[in-house]
């Protein structure tokens, strides 16, 4: 049994093709689109699907007969997704889920550094500034460690010959790989520091995008990524609604999308608005997600 709900937007093409097909051939008993780790672990309800052994069990039927469908987030979320989520694993069924961060992970480690810095794009608006700055400052975590990287490359860039005082003032850093071959044991020996020290930075990065997409929705934070690289062929209609995007940050998502298409998809998610002058009491209800 196969659950779609109205909150999606579905892109027609091969990739959701792929995806049906997954939700019907997988040999997990339970497949979720994408996964939760907010509040609790949890699949969540807008696309998923069941065997039919899950689906003719006993708990299962009791669990939906209570339920009551009220049109309102946290009764969807805590009594629905994460009450049902609870039950199929009390009952033993195993959960498989098809855009995950596990697979997101596989995906960005090809990547070096500097080709991850080029993926920042593809993280929320918020939480990219907030990165950047933390770069430019040098303050906490993967900015400090991108500052210091920096400094290491630019002093290991320089020939052996060079004082600090003679090398180029001025000249911009860049993560590339250093291609200058050492000629000294000391170029050899602060070249190998400098690899290490950009593949610790490599790590840093792949882990902070990884920690932002698990902590929160991850339909909703991670859809640059889970579009990029995984070809996630769903989008929450609420994108801009709750205020994690704009339009041009979907518009630079969607950019493999036929332009008509992409045109009526990004008009859909303008069209619920956007948090832009609330307040009183339709902001506390979008807060707590009433609304």
């Amino acid at each position: 049994m196969l659950y779609f709900n109205d909150s999606v937007i579905y892109i027609a093409g091969a990739e959701l093709d792929a995806m049906v097909h997954r939700m019907i051939e997988d040999t997990y008993p339970v497949i979720g689109a994408f996964e939760n780790h907010e509040f609790e672990h949890h699949i969540g309800s807008y696309v998923f699907s069941v065997s039919g052994e899950v689906f003719y069990d006993s708990k299962l039927l009791s669990f939906w007969k209570r339920y009551r469908p009220y049109d309102i987030r946290p009764h969807a979320i805590h009594q629905g997704e994460i009450a049902l989520s609870r039950q199929l694993k009390k009952r033993g069924y195993a959960i498989g889920v098809i855009y995950s961060v596990d697979r997101l992970g596989e995906h960005l480690r090809t990547f070096d550094a500097a080709q991850l810095l080029g993926l920042l794009k593809y993280m929320t608006p918020a939480w990219r500034s907030a990165f950047l700055a933390q770069t430019r400052e040098g303050t906490l975590g993967v900015g400090r460690q991108l500052v210091s990287a920096f400094e290491v490359e630019r002093h290991t860039s320089r020939p052996s010959g060079d004082t600090p005082q003679s090398s180029s003032q001025g000249a911009v850093p860049t993560l590339s790989s250093l291609t200058r071959p050492p000629d000294t044991p000391r170029g050899r020996q602060q070249t190998t520091f400098a690899a290490a020290h950009r593949e610790v930075l490599r790590w840093s990065i792949i882990q902070a995008m990884l920690a932002e997409v698990s902590a929160h929705s991850q339909i909703h934070v991670g859809f640059g990524l889970f579009r990029l690289l995984l070809g996630a062929p769903v989008v929450k209609k609420d994108l801009l609604q709750r205020g994690l995007w704009s339009e041009q940050d979907c518009l630079q998502i969607l950019d493999d999308v036929p332009p008509e298409a992409r045109r009526r998809i990004i008009r859909q998610l303008i069209n619920r608005g956007r948090p832009l002058h609330v307040s009183g009491t339709r902001r506390f209800l979008l807060r707590h997600g009433l609304e």
